[in-house]
């Protein structure tokens, strides 16, 4: 009888250990399978949305409805209202003395608010439809606290100390200013370097 009971408690572990395995496996995996649509979306929709010098603000082409069914292109629109509204309320809140901000689709580049200095690196935001290019100074760097607010934007300590170790520094003895993309639907970044 006990050899029985022992069986059935074994057996229970293996079936336990099985679901786990799978949960785990489901969840490994569906963070880049969206990841991956959204990845496929983006690159889709860059040739649709454009940004407009007169209105200061990104527009999406009428024609991208060719490529992308009406959920696709709805999360598209979402992307690009969240970007127009906190590109808005970064230039309002911007300290040119502090961060300059550009605006870059398509290879092209505007500049919409300049800075008046320079110093070991530059604050800095590029915004793109879909993610913006951050650059911070060795200084801003060295004291971020908790994190910073840049261009309008909150960017996480832990993201700024993930580039910096991403680049093989720790964030408070960085040499250099540098500069990373970051994803503020995701909170995450991708590409980095050092300015």
């Amino acid at each position: 009888m006990t050899a029985m009971t022992s069986y059935r408690y074994d057996k229970g572990k293996v079936l336990l250990f099985i679901v786990a395995f799978f949960v785990g496996l489901f969840t490994f995996f569906s963070p880049n399978v969206s990841a991956n649509t959204e990845n496929r979306i983006d690159a889709i929709a860059n040739k649709y949305v454009q940004y407009s010098e007169t209105e200061k603000k990104f527009l999406i082409s009428p024609e991208i409805s060719k490529e992308l069914n009406s959920a696709e292109i709805e999360a598209v629109s979402e992307k690009v209202s969240a970007t127009n509204i906190q590109l808005s309320k970064s230039l309002a809140e911007t300290n040119p003395f502090d961060t300059s901000i550009l605006v870059e689709n398509q290879g092209r580049k505007y500049l919409l608010n300049p800075t008046y200095f320079r110093r070991a690196g530059v604050n800095k935001v590029v915004v793109k439809w879909n993610h913006v290019r951050v650059y911070l100074s060795q200084r801003t760097v060295q004291l971020i606290g908790g994190g910073l607010a840049i261009g309008g934007y909150w960017i996480p300590e832990a993201v700024v100390s993930k580039v910096a170790g991403t680049l093989g520094v720790v964030a408070s003895l960085t040499p250099h200013g540098i500069w990373f993309d970051y994803n503020p639907f995701l909170r995450s970044f991708t590409n980095c370097g050092f300015q």
